[in-house]
């Protein structure tokens, strides 16, 4: 297949920038209404002046802006602004200068002062479009002006552009091409708001300009000043064979009128002193600041002299600058009244200061002649204010202290200054209010997978970061969960001795005779982060023996009366009035039996006992004793112990499990006459290697269903003996704990066994409810088998009454389950190893992971209404906690003080990393700091062994490989495993690098240690290995531009490479794949060759077979067949390439086909096969059910009933043979009958592909995303969906394409996106509101069919789960 889908999976948090203005508009509060209508602010009429100006920061990440609204002390995500093309770079607008007239109150000013007008905000993007946005109480934040200043001839510049906003405010100033400065002129539009005018470009003379800034002080009337901070190469260099440079900063006067710009006097022109000067900053009170990595340097306000340089802690580029104070020219002071002007710097490497100037020697700045040094010192002062932060690409100064400190690299924070020392050692200054996690850069990732039967989760091992914040993250699916609160000091808790009802948490201890009631000031269900309690007692009203133990308690409503009913191991009691007074009670008559299980569901009670009694309640009619006690209205006495109980939720069926029943039974029985209507045995879900050896023990017929794909036994040869001693051989199958969820007709079923297994099966309710009306019509004898076999088979329907859907593993212990409401539906919580949580989805019960370390540890657990979760730890805490998403992710990450750049996994338990030093300590001659491998503990990630490097070599790739065993190992757990890693060794003059090193190592698994077997001197860097054939004969470099081919002897402990063959290769080689004979190589230039593997040839064993046309720049490559290879490049796209295995002729023969290709907008670092999901069906692969003994997959009709799946399979039969690979576009957009049937089959063929693996990658700006291969149907439908919802949705901002921003773009290729689905655009369909997917669907069916609706919404959920 050559269709995809691509959707991302976790969004990058990388800033590319930040700022702050007053952009949004809210309204104004009843009591500030009420103030501003006395003081008459309010106007009649007027509803913008019902509205007040907030306090913004703007950020941009990717592709997206975030609108944040400033509070005093935190900031809030208020919008997030989708453009369909990459943000460049942002501006703030201000009003005042257009929109302003005399007498006028201006639009957007705040009625409380006259110096506060709404901003609007300017945005460039990396295709040139320019847009303007503004924000209004009735359309919100909408797009009032755009344009493309996109030249046909220029020469492009590199990224970050300058871009300014002009001194006078009244033009946008950009240079995107050399030795061009493109003005926008912004002028007021007809709906008297702000609008961009006809761009003119103005010519400079010096193309090597860095950097443009406007200046404010020298502006003209009609002009504006710039300076041009510029590099020129002197006229006679002293040394021939170098090029000398000077940089320069000269000043300009741009003339709006005349649309030109021309140079001031020379004596405005000066020359920096440092050739590695990188940025300017004019300073609001005049002068200007230059930068370079060792000094900053302040100069005059004429430029010509330099008042002072001040040297910084350590040698490094400064990435952010941003003012604390503003400046007043009336008062040649703050507008604070302060004689300190504040400015904020920060670092690449994380390094934050605090810049001021004392404004008492402002005449250093307008002076003329010599500078007094002492005062120069006083003048300019630099505090350190932390280290060890993120690499920084944004600053600003929020408010009271507040700082945003975005990063690209590594995690945004919101700081808080301090002003005294905190005593910390790194942020002596500074403190960490809240941190936005961030990948950063990813540069390495692989999927974690349980091999063991101890969980299920996968997990995805991310690197990122640089420098101090270079981490390796651990990335799991599951529900989130946020800590309210913790209460300390507490006796300790019976085992599930934690309940909750209305407004009180009940609390039941070791040795109490009382129930301890906490209070809260607000009812359970609005608990919130300020919850605390408000007063605590003991419920005297509730006697409890200390040896008894409470079971459950539970509020139902009988009679529009509220009850609360209390079990426990000895009675039943029902109070009301909060648990004040006694309304009824159930008791033993004998001392020796216990209640061991109950359920309560509306008015209905069931429990069972020790002594093999199940007794049932109908509070809505009592029946009771001469003494005033309930009796059960009904009960009965079973052979085996009872294990588990539920009951139904929607009619008196309730559902039993035993200890020791033969086959470890769950049974389905009416309570009115207690009577068993069904059985299921959880024998049929036995491991499928243990079951084979025991029917092997006794010589029993054993077979594999193909149809039903489980083991089965023939009853009619199973002796009796079997049966009776199935307890004993598999006592891991019995039933601990049962809940239930009623879903329409059907009651689904979660059973935990002892041995950390989770069954789901599925009752259908209403043809039990048959059973019961009418019994006459089923045959009484019950037919127990394996299989799914129930009744008999001449009454296919009964045997539909109670059947599996799959079996799941949660740990090696014992499953406890309790079920609670939410405001997700019905939810059961399991604990075994791990917690999990059943939810409704589509239908159907699902399992999510809780991510909640501490809940591992937990020994009591109850989960409210609202999500509420409340638990003890080992240390005896009660914590108070909320669940905030069931689909969310959890991120956990680990810091190093070096990069982490590549990672494998050799087994479960460690992984192998390379680390590199920091480029500004590797690059430091005195540092002693190299690069080195390392050995962790998959856990927690402690080094357990490590390799250094030499001082300047440079680890470029890790590849691991199996050694060849001796032939007396046969097992594959004792196979051991061979490491190789490439080096370079770096030299700043060579073009590439000549030298390199192959190092192999031997992984020792009991000692957790790398041993070093083999080192190969290579002449040039290693940038990717690979192996050849199943033994791992050969070994493949990719050396600079080269392939070498070598042989691979091992002999014991000894390892023997032999160069068989060298072959040059494009450009640089980037990645080298082998998929069976064929080498795949990935070029920075030709995107891949392809070269054929033929072992009997001695000379030439490689030889070329393809290559592409395109120049495509390879980041990375995966081979998705012998024919297929998807290539990850520079630019942000994807391509596939195809192969053509069968030319027609010479061209054909080494041509590779374009067949898909798509602009992800991040360029991908990383890319890999695999999936987080867990899969529908058994995700233990040595369970039954999994695979069939012929390897057949497993069934996609799970959740069906046997006789449904009877018509299913018909269905699908009939629709499969009117398939084919063609789809007809014409009668799929005009004949809708067919449209109907495709998406039907295409809805079908997904479902059978839902559990397929698929590709996860990584971004240069952290973000994660998929891409899945799809059928051409599901494809067909997907596109028709998307241009359907192009036509219709017109509220794209900026009106830019959709189309264009998806079409793949390299230097010589440029084409819309082919055979790809945006699965992010399409996938908003499922987030619209339902008028709007009904228009959907009526246009492209040309009617509403609500059948067809559910199928399309079905393909966008499958596809979704995938992400």
């Amino acid at each position: 297949m050559d269709y995809f889908y691509h959707a991302t999976y976790k969004s990058g948090n990388a800033v590319t920038q930040s700022l702050k203005c007053n952009f949004t508009l809210s309204p104004y509060s009843e009591e500030e209404v009420e103030i501003m209508t006395k003081n008459n602010q309010i106007r009649q009429g007027d509803s913008k002046s019902m509205f007040k100006l907030d306090s913004n920061l703007i950020i941009a990440k990717s592709n997206n802006l975030q609108v944040m609204k400033l509070t005093e002390t935190d900031i809030e995500e208020i919008y997030t602004i989708p453009i369909n093309d990459q943000i460049v770079s942002i501006l703030r607008i201000s009003s005042d200068c257009i929109l302003e007239k005399a007498g006028k109150p201006m639009i957007g000013k705040d009625p409380k002062s006259d110096k506060k007008a709404q901003d609007f905000l300017f945005v460039l993007t990396a295709e040139y479009n320019c847009l303007l946005f503004a924000h209004d109480h009735k359309q919100g934040i909408h797009c009032i002006s755009t344009g493309n200043i996109q030249d046909i001839t220029g020469q492009k510049r590199e990224p970050p552009y300058s871009v300014f906003l002009g001194s006078n405010g009244k033009y946008i100033g950009l240079m995107l091409y050399e030795n061009i400065i493109k003005v926008i002129p912004l002028v007021k539009s007809q709906n008297n708001k702000i609008a961009l005018s006809n761009a003119f470009n103005v010519r400079i003379r010096h193309p090597e300009a860095h950097q443009i800034i406007p200046l404010m002080e020298d502006d003209q009337p009609g002009s504006s000043t710039l300076a041009v901070f510029y590099q020129q190469q002197t006229s006679r260099p002293q040394n021939m064979n170098q090029t000398s440079l000077v940089l320069r900063v000269k000043k300009y006067t741009l003339n709006m009128a005349d649309k030109d710009i021309e140079p001031t006097s020379n004596d405005d022109q000066v020359d920096l002193e440092s050739s590695t000067t990188y940025r300017i900053k004019e300073l609001d009170f005049g002068g200007f600041l230059a930068f370079d990595p060792e000094y900053i340097h302040c100069f005059r306000k004429r430029i010509k002299n330099k008042i002072i340089s001040k040297k910084l802690r350590k040698p490094m580029k400064i990435t952010a600058f941003n003012s604390i104070d503003q400046y007043d020219p009336i008062m040649r002071k703050t507008k604070d009244g302060q004689s300190l002007m504040r400015y904020l710097f920060a670092t690449e490497c994380g390094e934050f200061y605090l810049l001021a100037f004392n404004l008492e020697n402002l005449h250093l700045i307008n002076g003329f002649g010599a500078v007094n040094p002492l005062e120069a010192n006083q003048f300019m002062i630099i505090e350190f204010l932390a280290h060890k932060l993120s690499s920084c690409s944004s600053l600003n100064y929020l408010d009271n202290g507040f700082v945003y400190y975005g990063s690209k690299l590594g995690e945004s924070m919101l700081l808080l200054l301090e002003t005294e020392n905190t005593g910390h050692k790194d942020r002596p200054y500074v403190t960490i209010k809240k941190q936005y996690e961030s990948l950063g850069i990813i540069t390495d990732m692989v999927i974690k997978e349980q091999t063991n039967s101890k969980v299920q989760q996968k997990e995805l091992i991310v690197l990122g970061g640089q420098g101090h914040n270079s981490h390796i993250s651990v990335l799991r699916k599951g529900a989130t969960l946020k800590i309210l609160q913790t209460i300390e000091s507490l006796p300790m808790l019976n085992k599930n001795g934690i309940f909750i009802v209305n407004k009180m948490i009940l609390l039941s201890f070791y040795g109490f005779n009382h129930l301890l009631c906490l209070h809260t000031e607000k009812t359970v269900n609005d608990l919130s982060e300020d919850v605390t309690i408000k007063e605590s007692n003991y419920l005297e009203s509730i006697q409890i023996d200390p040896s008894d133990q409470i079971l459950a308690v539970k509020e139902v409503e009988i009679n529009q009366e509220r009850l609360q009913v209390i079990v426990s191991q000895s009675f039943i009691k029902i109070l009301k009035n909060s648990f004040q007074d006694l309304a009824m009670e159930f008791k033993f008559d004998n001392g020796l039996e216990e209640i061991n299980n109950t359920s309560i569901e509306k008015n209905m009670i069931l429990i069972s006992s020790n002594h093999k009694n199940l007794y049932y309640f109908d509070l809505s009619s009592v029946i009771t004793n001469p003494l005033g006690l309930m009796i059960p209205n009904s009960l009965k006495q079973f052979d085996y112990y009872i294990s588990a109980v539920a009951l139904s939720e929607q009619a008196s069926i309730g559902y039993v499990a035993f200890w020791d029943a033969p086959y470890y039974s769950i049974n389905v029985i009416d309570l009115q006459k207690m009577q068993v209507l069904a059985r299921r045995a959880s024998i049929g879900y036995v491991d499928a290697r243990l079951s084979r050896d025991f029917h092997k023990n006794h010589q029993t017929n054993t077979r594999i269903n193909e149809e039903e794909e489980m083991m089965q036994i023939d009853t009619e040869s199973t002796q009796m003996a079997m049966i009776n001693n199935m307890n004993d051989q598999f006592p891991c199958l019995a039933i601990s704990s049962i809940q239930l969820v009623s879903i329409g007709d059907q009651d689904q079923i979660i059973c935990g066994l002892i041995d950390g297994r989770i069954l789901s099966l599925i009752a259908q309710r209403d043809m039990l409810v048959r059973i019961i009306d009418q019994p006459e019509s089923f045959p009484p004898q019950l037919n127990l088998m394996f299989s799914g076999e129930l009744f008999q088979d001449s009454k296919p329907d009964v045997a539909d009454a109670l059947w599996n859907i799959r079996p799941n593993r949660l740990g090696n212990q014992q499953v406890n389950l309790r079920k609670y409401d939410s405001q997700f539906g019905k939810l059961i919580f399991a604990q075994s190893d791990k917690p999990a949580i059943f939810y409704q989805r589509r239908g159907e019960l699902t399992i999510q992971y809780l991510n909640q370390q501490d809940i591992k540890q937990a020994n009591n657990l109850y989960i409210d209404d609202l999500n509420l979760i409340i638990y003890e730890n080992t240390a005896g805490s009660l914590i108070i906690g909320q669940i905030e998403d069931l689909l969310s992710s959890s991120l956990l990450q680990y810091k190093f003080e070096k990069d982490v750049t590549k990672l494998i996994m050799p087994d479960e338990n460690i992984i192998m990393v390379l680390m590199e030093a920091p480029n500004f300590e590797y690059l430091d001659q005195n540092s002693t700091a190299v690069n080195n491998m390392a050995i962790m503990d998959v856990n927690n990630f402690n080094v357990l062994d490590s390799y250094d490097f030499q001082k300047i070599e440079l680890p470029n790739c890790i590849y691991q490989f199996n050694k060849k065993n001796h032939p007396t190992t046969l097992s594959i757990k004792n196979q051991s495993v061979l490491v190789a890693i490439g080096t370079a060794y770096l030299d700043l003059e060579e073009q590439f690098p000549s030298k390199g090193r192959l190092i192999i190592f031997e992984i020792d698994f009991t000692r957790k240690k790398a041993v070093e077997r083999h080192i190969e001197q290579i002449n040039g860097s290693v940038q990717s290995i690979s192996t050849l054939r199943e033994d791992n004969k050969y070994l493949l470099l990719g050396v600079n531009l080269e392939v070498h081919l070598y042989s691979v002897t091992q002999r014991g402990q000894e390892i023997r490479l032999a160069l068989l063959q060298q072959i040059a290769v494009g450009t640089c080689i980037q990645e080298i794949k082998v998929v069976n004979n064929t080498v795949v190589v990935g070029d920075i230039m030709r995107a891949i060759y392809t070269f054929d593997f033929k072992e009997q040839k001695q000379n030439k064993m490689l030889c070329e077979s393809a290559h592409s046309n395109h120049s495509i720049w390879t980041n990375c490559v995966i081979t998705l067949s012998n024919s297929h290879f998807m290539v990850f490049d520079k630019e942000a796209n994807v391509f596939v390439i195809q192969k053509i295995l069968l030319p027609v002729n010479d061209h054909e023969k080494f041509k590779l086909n374009l067949v898909s290709c798509m602009k992800i907008g991040e360029e991908v670092t990383k890319a890999v096969f695999g999936s987080l999901n867990i899969p529908s069906e058994s995700v233990d692969a040595s369970m039954a059910q999994s695979v069939t003994r012929s390897g057949k997959e497993k069934s996609y009709y799970h959740g069906k009933t046997r006789s449904s799946r009877k018509r299913n399979n018909e269905q699908v039969k009939e629709l499969l043979m009117d398939q084919t690979n063609i789809v007809d576009d014409n009668l799929l957009l005009n004949d809708k009958d067919y449209l109907k049937l495709i998406t039907k089959q295409a809805l079908i063929e997904l479902i059978k592909l839902q559990d397929a693996q698929q590709i996860i990658y990584g971004t240069s700006q952290g973000s994660l995303g998929v891409i899945c291969q799809i059928p051409l149907k599901a494809y067909k439908i997907l596109e028709l969906l998307s241009k359907t919802m192009e036509k219709l949705d017109m509220n794209f901002y900026g009106k830019l394409s959709r189309v264009t921003f998806r079409s793949a773009k390299t230097e010589s290729l440029k084409q819309e996106a082919t055979n790809i689905i945006d699965g992010d655009y399409v996938q908003n369909y499922l987030d619209s509101e339902m008028k709007f997917q009904n228009t959907v669907i009526q246009q492209m069916l040309k009617d509403y069919n609500q059948e067809f609706a559910r199928d399309i919404k079905g393909i966008l959920e499958i596809l979704k789960d995938k992400n």
